[in-house]
């Protein structure tokens, strides 16, 4: 993805790219990654949290795949093979919505696998940071008035509705998901100072 901006996170590719390279700095797919295979061999763990976390990973890869084939979509071949341009600004503002749903789905994947760590640290044999939890939730929270913006770029049109609705109330469950997160790991940390 090419981006002619500025790099300031306003646009979709630059606040993906952005995410992108806070995953790899902090290694947090890999990490969690590795958390969910560690939580999937213990056999203290309840079966309905395994199938949770598989069901997240599954999520995390269906998310993953779609957002790599919405980001090989070339818009440019659409425009030289003549289609029509309101349509052609249909389809991108469409892909541009279901970009977003899937980029927030990916960030829940952290968000669900810190509330499951959370609540598992009290029977895991090994103790996930409670630092290390927060300064995830304090990236993603970073992201929030990004994703805003980006949000506040899509217009509402009779084509794209449902697809603006949904990801109207997928943001918001995002932020309360995420507003949760940030509370739990608040009183974890603070009682265990």
């Amino acid at each position: 993805m090419e981006c002619n901006c500025a790099k300031d996170l306003e646009c979709w590719c630059c606040l993906f790219t952005g995410w992108e390279e806070i995953d790899k700095k902090l290694s947090l797919t890999s990490n969690f990654l590795e958390y969910s295979n560690e939580i999937s061999k213990i056999k203290a763990i309840p079966k309905v949290f395994k199938k949770g976390i598989k069901n997240l990973l599954a999520d995390i890869r269906n998310a993953n795949n779609n957002l790599m084939s919405l980001n090989k979509t070339d818009y440019m071949d659409m425009i030289d093979s003549n289609y029509d341009p309101l349509k052609i600004a249909s389809i991108i503002e469409e892909d541009n919505i279901a970009k977003l749903i899937y980029f927030i789905n990916k960030l829940e994947f952290f968000i669900e696998m810190s509330i499951i760590l959370i609540e598992m640290n009290k029977t895991l044999d090994y103790e996930v940071s409670y630092l290390e939890l927060f300064s995830v939730s304090d990236n993603i929270e970073d992201l929030v008035p990004l994703l805003v913006k980006v949000f506040s770029t899509i217009e509402k049109t009779l084509d794209n509705s449902v697809e603006y609705e949904t990801l109207k109330e997928k943001m918001y469950s995002f932020d309360v998901n995420l507003t949760n997160l940030r509370s739990m790991l608040d009183i974890k940390i603070l009682n265990n100072r």
